[in-house]
């Protein structure tokens, strides 16, 4: 017969689990980040010894860094372009946030700390996008019964599967104004 635990003892080993499942969750991270900070420092160092090979009075170290320019979702549009193929690949069903969230995430490759950032990222960047995509009337909102779990499809009479056609859809959205 299995001994029970007290009441205090029983939360400790609750918190002990979680907490373990934490440090795997921390340990994967930082073994990717490791991964790409040596990938990093090896891309440096060939940098370094080409522009030695063509000028070995300039001394790469002198070089001060830069933070590139590059949008947290790769090309400028491609969160909004990825909705709208995420929405087309759903063929005309009204999709939840999650639903449209997930295949988002896979294609962009998009990397969160934390259950938390991710809930952050689906709830502000995604929804916010959602709500401009549908002022433009290029998705529509599909209301359940019961009020809860809006669901999001792309407007039946303008599917967009490219960015390029989200682009037409635009310049054709202005013309009609």
């Amino acid at each position: 017969m299995a001994t029970r635990l007290p009441t205090k003892l029983k939360g400790l080993v609750e918190t002990r689990a979680r907490l373990g499942a934490e440090v795997t969750r921390l340990e994967g991270l930082l073994a990717d980040t490791t991964d790409k900070l040596k990938k990093a420092r090896k891309s440096l160092s060939n940098t370094d010894a080409t522009i030695l090979h063509y000028n070995d009075l300039l001394d790469p170290s002198a070089i001060r860094p830069v933070r590139g320019q590059k949008g947290r979702y790769g090309k400028h549009g491609s969160l909004k372009a990825t909705i709208a193929l995420v929405l087309a690949e759903g063929k005309g069903a009204p999709l939840t946030y999650s639903e449209v969230a997930n295949p988002i995430i896979k294609k962009l490759g998009l990397k969160f700390a934390s259950p938390e950032l991710q809930t952050d990222w689906k709830y502000n960047s995604l929804r916010s996008e959602l709500k401009r995509m549908l002022a433009k009337g290029v998705v529509e909102r599909v209301l359940q019964p019961n009020g809860k779990n809006t669901r999001w499809r792309l407007t039946p009479e303008r599917k967009v599967t490219s960015l390029e056609g989200l682009k037409a859809l635009r310049r054709s959205k202005r013309r009609k104004v």
